[in-house]
């Protein structure tokens, strides 16, 4: 059997045609995605493909063109906060599809959306931007692996060397998070990536990530990482001084509580693309999950809330949203206010 080869075509025995994408591990176990499928609005589309001649490796691939980066409209102006949420949308459209064809992208970072519609001269509503992502190069399977770019690396890969989609969600959320960030601090970088400052190997520049993620989330508290050889704690880091961090550089709190959500150090925690686009962040009706992250935020503030939170038998979402509602006033419980929660909870 041939060598196969990046980029290569591959005809299936149901007749549909392959591009072979990448290695998984073994010269012949390769992920590929099907060749016709341009259904990929917010995936930047492979023209043509050039075939290698004899003795070269790889293939030339025509790409779509774009006017430009995620990454280099950032240096051009601060972004508006309906540009980030259309960029966002977008992001995530493109993230969905990646996802629901059983695959990671991996290499989320600015430098790998395109991005269209972008006025480097006048702010906007947004509603001319399109990004796609772009540099299909790494898209694997699930896989134990570290792949992922520093910056954007998620918990569980630095500590389990779990790469799965959740990952993909952990970097949106550092994207979102750097366009917010640089409304007021222009001239600076974004959360984990303000840790580099230049110098130094890259295993000091993992290791700094390490330490900044397990303390800023408290991480040895967490069931789910409860094996794992982490960080020593640093006594003088607060857990979740990050997120006021974010507060102090101009983040409102519903992007603080979007984000907070978005990148739940338990993956398992983590919401999804479709779950992400339909969020009131966003612009939607928000969803169960999302309700339930905002009243687990609720009774940390206000730990007389736990103890009835722990009786109440969610079964709808409106009366979930009568319980929020009647949890966001917990001056309620002290004057024994609970008529909602007898007629809502068990």
């Amino acid at each position: 059997m041939p060598s196969i080869t990046e980029g290569g075509e591959y005809t299936g025995e149901s007749g549909k045609v392959y591009l072979a994408v990448g290695p998984l591990g073994q010269s012949n176990v390769w992920t590929a995605v099907q060749k016709d499928d341009h259904n990929c609005r917010y995936i930047r589309r492979q023209l043509d493909r050039v075939a290698p001649r004899k003795g070269q490796h790889p293939p030339l691939l025509v790409l779509e063109i774009t006017e430009t980066t995620l990454w280099q409209a950032r240096t051009k102006r601060p972004f508006t906060k309906e540009e980030v949420r259309s960029v966002a949308r977008s992001m995530l459209k493109g993230l969905k599809e990646v996802h629901d064809k059983g695959l990671v992208y991996v290499d989320i970072k600015m430098q790998n959306i395109m991005l269209d519609g972008f006025n480097t001269s006048e702010q906007g509503d947004g509603s001319k931007i399109v990004a796609k992502l772009g540099d299909l190069g790494i898209v694997m399977e699930p896989i134990r692996a570290t792949t992922q770019p520093v910056v954007y690396r998620a918990p569980e890969v630095f500590f389990k060397g779990e790469l799965a989609q959740a990952a993909d969600i952990w970097a949106f959320g550092l994207v979102v998070s750097h366009l917010l960030e640089a409304q007021r601090r222009f001239s600076f970088t974004g959360m984990y990536d303000d840790l580099h400052n230049g110098s130094g190997s890259m295993f000091e520049r993992e290791q700094a990530m390490r330490s900044a993620i397990a303390n800023d989330y408290d991480i040895s508290q967490e069931e789910y990482y409860k094996d794992c050889a982490l960080p020593i704690n640093n006594d003088n880091h607060k857990p979740g001084q990050h997120w006021d961090e974010l507060r102090s550089r101009g983040l409102d709190e519903d992007d603080v509580e979007f984000l907070k959500w978005v990148m739940a150090v338990d993956p398992r925690k983590r919401p999804t693309a479709t779950a992400i686009l339909g969020s009131k962040w966003l612009g939607g009706e928000g969803s169960l999950d999302e309700e339930r992250h905002k009243h687990t935020e609720r009774t940390k503030k206000h730990p007389k809330l736990r103890s009835k939170a722990l009786r109440c038998k969610l079964q709808r979402f409106h009366t979930d949203q009568v319980w929020y509602d009647y949890a966001e006033k917990p001056e309620n419980y002290a004057k024994g206010q609970s008529g909602l929660i007898h007629t809502e909870c068990q």
